[in-house]
């Protein structure tokens, strides 16, 4: 693997400043405003761990800790949201050829991901159809993606054929339902509770999905190894 250099942080001292001059106004909005995911996707910010065959810069892991500790000197909310967003992006370059390509062509990729596996999946033609719902969705009021974790039957009716894996979709496919709406979740380091339903009215349809574990694939052009 190329790493691109990443001697320039994404994060400047004004940046910082901006970000603390709108925390009142994320505290009221409860989520980030407007100008501050503008600035962070111009920034660069959410490019730096997107492999460089996307445009991005590739960097180490690590390179996504600075920036989110300065940024949290400005606004801690806006930083915790932020952070994800980015920390997303290698999230989904552990995923298929297919699904990296799918999801990278939307810049920048905001993805919330609810990880615990509370949705049911079964493997069909181009992916999994995906049914369930998730709570604990940090930044989903301004994501395009989202990640969920599931457990999976590889094959329909076989309870052994189980998998948990994390499965990738347009945020169109969720229904976003808003929770303890008189709490200020932000102050709870949280851009939003949420509960996100593929819905029994209309099942989501996963395009890709990743294993969590190293069982054997029975479609391995759409779900892959998490190593």
């Amino acid at each position: 693997m190329v790493t691109i250099a990443t001697d320039q942080s994404p994060v400047t001292p004004e940046f910082v400043s901006r970000l603390a001059d709108r925390a009142a106004e994320a505290e009221r909005a409860r989520r980030l405003p407007a100008a501050t995911l503008a600035e962070a996707t111009e920034s660069g910010l959410f490019d730096l761990l997107v492999p460089a065959r996307y445009g991005g810069r590739e960097a180490p892991f690590s390179a996504i800790l600075d920036p989110v500790r300065q940024m949290a000197h400005g606004c801690a909310s806006s930083a915790w949201t932020l952070g994800f967003y980015a920390l997303h992006n290698w999230m989904l370059a552990l995923f298929s050829e297919a699904a990296q390509s799918e999801g990278f062509a939307t810049r920048p990729f905001l993805a919330p991901a609810p990880l615990a596996p509370t949705g049911r999946g079964i493997v069909c033609d181009g992916g999994i159809r995906l049914t369930g719902r998730w709570s604990w969705a940090t930044g989903v009021m301004d994501g395009n993606w989202i990640m969920v974790g599931a457990l999976c039957e590889r094959s329909a009716g076989d309870p052994s054929s189980i998998v948990p894996v994390l499965a990738l979709l347009p945020i169109d496919d969720a229904r976003i339902e808003e929770v303890l709406r008189s709490l200020s979740l932000w102050e709870k380091r949280k851009a939003k509770i949420a509960e996100l339903s593929g819905g029994m009215k209309r099942r989501a349809k996963a395009r890709h999905c990743a294993s969590l574990t190293a069982a054997t694939k029975t479609r391995p052009s759409v779900v892959s190894k998490m190593s």
